[in-house]
């Protein structure tokens, strides 16, 4: 009787469960929540407004979360890439912005906000984060601009 050789059967096994993780990994980047996370570091989206309702001075203002888990300082530009798109094209940012460049230590949230020039008040606006330097978006939103009062 032939005795089979089980360590090639548990490499695939084991190469098999490594793969699954990873795809596993990868596909739990994403937040249909507003919710991101990229290594230590993690993004929320909590809010958008338009600033002034003429269309000539109209700003967006967006106010994301940035929560840092690592073991050292960081800011959130040294973590992520913010486009901010409408119709497509992407917005300029309008002035600096709030905690962007600042330094957050260990195990703090910070609330971030960035004002964007917007070309009108109809169309909707599109937030994609990717982790610094990356393709993959990590966190995708679309939100439709609420009508004036």
């Amino acid at each position: 009787m032939k005795t089979m050789n089980k360590k090639p059967f548990i490499r695939k096994i084991a190469l098999l469960l490594s793969v699954l993780s990873a795809v596993m990994l990868f596909a739990s980047c994403g937040g249909s929540e507003g919710n991101g996370k990229y290594g230590k570091y993690e993004v929320n989206i909590k809010e958008f407004y338009i600033e002034d309702y003429r269309w000539s001075d109209s700003k967006l203002a967006v106010i994301y979360t940035f929560t840092n888990n690592s073991g050292s300082k960081t800011t959130f530009d040294d973590c992520f890439d913010v486009s901010v798109y409408q119709n497509g094209a992407a917005l300029s940012l309008a002035y600096d912005a709030e905690n962007y460049w600042d330094d957050i230590k260990p195990g703090a949230t910070v609330e971030v906000k960035m004002h964007y020039y917007i070309s009108n008040l109809t169309d909707d606006i599109e937030i994609e984060i990717c982790a610094k330097g990356k393709d993959k978006v990590i966190l995708s939103k679309t939100y439709s601009i609420p009508e004036s009062e």
